[in-house]
């Protein structure tokens, strides 16, 4: 990917390695990592929809992007996943919010989702996951 100089640092993702600065044209989704961490799925400005990249939230500097992309997510409980879910593996509760562990087809990743995002694209796999815990409880 080739670096992109921009004067909007407030839309910038800084590479440590490399000392570049590319700019975010748009947040795509959001995940929680196993240990905690938020990550963002990014499109890059002057890139193609193949170069989306998760990214730590840690390194970013588009605080403004973030705040607006949160914002559309908690009042339409809507984003676009990008990877193939096998399973819901998991629940737990976070900043008194319900997030769901999720598991990736053909790969250990998996991740925490926000459970209005969950509830309204993976409603079947909601079902699957307490309908499983429901029997293995009798």
């Amino acid at each position: 990917m080739a670096p992109k100089r921009s004067k909007k640092t407030s839309t910038a993702f800084s590479s440590s390695k490399h000392n570049n600065q590319f700019v975010v044209e748009a947040i795509v989704n959001k995940r929680i990592t196993i240990d905690g961490k938020i990550e963002y799925l990014l499109k890059w400005e002057g890139h193609s929809e193949s170069e989306k990249s998760w990214e730590p939230e840690t390194n970013l500097n588009c605080s403004g992007l973030i705040e607006k992309f949160n914002k559309f997510q908690k009042r339409n409980g809507t984003t676009t996943s990008s990877e193939p879910v096998e399973e819901i593996i998991g629940v737990t509760q976070m900043d008194s919010e319900i997030y769901y562990l999720m598991k990736y087809i053909g790969t250990e990743k998996s991740y925490f989702f926000p459970s209005q995002f969950v509830k309204i694209n993976y409603a079947e796999l909601v079902i699957k996951f307490f309908e499983t815990r429901y029997t293995e409880d009798r």
